[in-house]
């Protein structure tokens, strides 16, 4: 009676991991034979202000709830399955049409020779004033696609690259930014979803905003600056093509020194003048631009003389990730382009110089990535949150890897940084060599505001 009872038993736990495996194979199944069926919030443009009172785009406001597929305002693209399981890159942002990635197999040459003729670049007779301090270039991206690879902490080994090894990364700018991503191949591959489309090549990541519901939440904007240090423009050199770093930290970021400019915060910020909130973590929602909730940036603590008046914008959740600006050099004098931990070969501006152990001087890159001000955030965290235990946002960190087209990073570092201009909008100012020229603008997103993820 035993020996039966155990066959018995046997045989249900056979029938039970059969049907398991036939469940996951329909599954599957459905998944690529129909695409991926997304629950979207759909959202329709307003204009708003961003950072240090940059002109952009937001989009907020009411949401319609609606069920979209791969077809409607987003290209959903699974990369081939292979042995290792990889999803590849998936959930591509369509919003910006086909161009951002019509070029994204030319090289470098053919990218400089034909700035003009593919569209690179487009007409702004100004754009660009005199700054007091500090030489400044920056312009918008969109979003360019999900996946759970990090070519600068998890790099191909002997040439195989080492895909679904990370917490799942929002990417912009190259396209092609993946689990394959080289020094070689950066400059050769990939278009780009910021101003100035394969021009801008360089990778930007940080881990994915998620609502507790297995979506991703996509960000009404992100800005990218490019500053010198204050009054030392002069001295700013370009940044190294290949160049690899890390901000924050992703364990969890205890260094309350490293936040505000050198490092990461969360803020709600009207992206002009006023913080309602500063802090080390997502807030459960961001008070309005009010004298009564007014926060000085600096102490993280409310003070109604903080409160600017002029200012009547509304308020949005950010994610600001400063990076370090100075670079560690080899024997030779040539940065050194990467660390073991992906941080050590690079530091923080002294002031204005740089420490003796990391002499050479580029512009500090920052990401400002915004998301609607009147949203419920009690169920937001990042992908890194749970992997490192800690609250949510507390891990918020970013990655930087360099692949500008040289001849165009020339221009914008000779003409806006070194000379001590504030260039909004990608203006290639007159001193780099492309007068009246300005790198050609992304359209505003338009796309849903949470997509749901495959997972590894």
């Amino acid at each position: 009676m035993t020996k039966s009872k155990k066959r018995f038993t046997k045989l249900k736990r056979l029938a039970a991991m059969h049907r398991q495996k036939l469940i996951v194979a329909m599954n599957v199944a459905a998944f690529a034979g129909l695409g991926a069926l997304l629950l979207v919030f759909t959202q329709a443009a307003t204009p708003t202000r961003s950072v240090e009172g940059e002109t952009g785009s937001a989009q907020g406001g009411a949401s319609v709830l609606a069920a979209s597929g791969a077809s409607a305002g987003l290209a959903v693209r699974f990369g081939q399955t292979t042995s290792n399981n990889d999803l590849g890159s998936f959930l591509y942002n369509s919003t910006l049409g086909s161009r951002w990635r019509q070029y994204e197999n030319s090289s470098e040459t053919e990218i400089e020779q034909n700035l003009t003729s593919r569209g690179n670049l487009e007409a702004n007779p100004g754009g660009y004033q005199t700054h007091n301090s500090q030489g400044q270039f920056r312009f918008f991206c969109q979003y360019s696609h999900f996946n759970y690879d990090d070519p600068i902490v998890y790099p191909p080994i002997n040439g195989v690259p080492q895909v679904n090894k990370a917490h799942l990364h929002m990417f912009w700018g190259n396209s092609r930014m993946d689990a394959s991503t080289t020094d070689a191949n950066i400059m050769t591959r990939g278009g780009s979803s910021c101003a100035g489309f394969e021009a801008n090549r360089s990778g930007y990541w940080m881990p994915a905003v998620l609502d507790g519901s297995n979506r991703a939440v996509i960000p009404d904007n992100i800005l990218i600056y490019y500053k010198s240090a204050l009054n030392a423009a002069a001295q700013t050199k370009v940044k190294p093509q290949g160049l690899k770093m890390i901000a924050g930290n992703a364990k969890g970021n205890t260094d309350s020194s490293l936040f505000h400019v050198n490092g990461v915060i969360w803020a709600c910020y009207t992206g002009s003048l006023n913080y309602t909130y500063v802090g080390s973590t997502i807030p459960d929602n961001c008070p309005a631009n009010t004298r009564e909730n007014a926060v000085n940036s600096y102490t993280k603590q409310k003070d109604p003389n903080a409160y600017n008046s002029a200012d009547t914008f509304p308020i949005k959740l950010q994610a600001l990730v400063f990076f370090p600006a100075c670079v560690k050099v080899d024997g030779s004098g040539k940065p050194v382009l990467d660390s073991p931990d992906h941080k050590s070969h690079v530091a923080y501006f002294s002031g204005s110089s740089c420490p003796s152990t990391h002499p050479y001087m580029m512009p500090q890159v920052s990401y400002h990535v915004s998301w609607s001000g009147t949203l419920d955030y009690s169920q937001w965290k990042l992908s890194s949150d749970a992997m490192a235990g800690v609250a949510d946002g507390f891990s918020l960190h970013a990655d930087w890897y360099g692949g500008w087209t040289t001849d165009v990073m020339d221009h914008w570092i000779k003409g806006c940084i070194n000379q001590q201009l504030n260039c909004s909008n990608g203006v290639m100012a007159p001193g780099g060599g492309y007068p009246h020229r300005q790198l050609k603008t992304v359209p505003n997103y338009s796309g849903p505001n949470y997509l749901t993820v495959p997972t590894p």
